[in-house]
């Protein structure tokens, strides 16, 4: 009764009007569709799940991959990739500044979020609504508490590379639903998810116990 959690927040994007059309030049490659991961690459964020779950798609050439970021597991993911043969439709950008995050989000048709520490209120899942893209998250219960399914983001099971694989399909075949996703998401995030508001939250909260 003592204890209240607050989700995490995240800034207003910042990305400049080019942003979008120069890192899908430099990283992007000709594929229509650009789907990509942003954090730090650790052992619990089943980056593992992605190149192996979407490999026809990047076959085809129907998809991109990007991997915006680093960390421990950056080499074993390229080796994936590299064993897979589509290591021509998969990009990583390095470790790159905070504020250049929001260009290269910018870039983006599908931000993936393969897993989560079950723990978390992860920080990229909304930065991701707030650039208005269209989510494939997993059904665990920290996404729930912010996003709608099928409304704000395609959940699928934890674990579950088909699963995943399914939602990205859905996604690449219906770009209209693809766009549509990504405003609400984006709505949802301007209307609960902003740092100020999370602050509110917290100050009424204090206010609510000190009256009591």
């Amino acid at each position: 009764s003592r204890i209240v959690a607050v989700a995490n927040a995240s800034e207003a994007p910042n990305a400049a009007p080019g942003d979008r059309d120069r890192i899908r030049r430099h990283f992007g490659g000709d594929a229509p569709v650009l789907a990509g991961v942003c954090g730090a690459f650790l052992p619990w964020h089943g980056l593992d799940m992605v190149g192996d779950a979407l490999v026809a798609e990047l076959r085809s050439g129907e998809l991109g991959l990007l991997f915006i970021g680093d960390g421990p597991v950056r080499d074993t993911i390229e080796a994936q990739v590299r064993k897979l043969g589509v290591e021509d439709r998969v990009a990583f950008t390095g470790r790159v500044p905070a504020s250049e995050v929001s260009a290269y989000l910018s870039a983006l048709d599908i931000a993936l979020l393969p897993d989560v520490a079950t723990h978390a209120s992860p920080m990229k899942l909304f930065e991701y609504m707030a650039h208005g893209l269209a989510i494939v998250a997993p059904d665990v219960a920290s996404i729930r508490s912010v996003v709608e399914a099928e409304r704000d983001a395609l959940l699928f099971g934890r674990g579950d590379r088909e699963g995943l694989r399914r939602r990205v399909r859905a996604l690449i075949d219906d770009p209209r639903a693809r766009l549509e996703m990504g405003r609400r998401a984006a709505l949802s995030w301007a209307q609960a998810h902003t740092w100020d508001q999370n602050i509110q939250r917290i100050f009424g909260q204090i206010g609510s116990a000190l009256e009591a």
